[in-house]
């Protein structure tokens, strides 16, 4: 009788660190699961930083293409004139 009272607590003791054990590795994973979301987060930001520096530089390579043709324009007109 005593044997299976140990017996019993042994296994109740067990069972109680194993539930430690999961209820700290679902910590573990909520914490994991909000840093990912953080970085996702993070991630879409970076994204669209990179989306907006790609238009602004498109739209300075354009600018310059302007001036350039512009510039052009102009020495050809005072070579025409001399």
């Amino acid at each position: 009788m005593i044997w299976g009272l140990k017996k019993l607590h042994g296994i109740l003791k067990d069972d109680k660190a194993a539930m430690e054990d999961t209820e700290e590795a679902a910590d573990d994973l909520k914490f994991a699961s909000t840093d990912l979301r953080d970085a996702t987060d993070d991630l879409a930001d970076a994204q669209e930083r990179v989306k907006d520096s790609a238009a602004k530089v498109d739209a300075l390579t354009q600018s310059y293409e302007d001036l350039k043709t512009a510039v052009e324009t102009v020495l050809d007109m005072t070579e025409t004139a001399t």
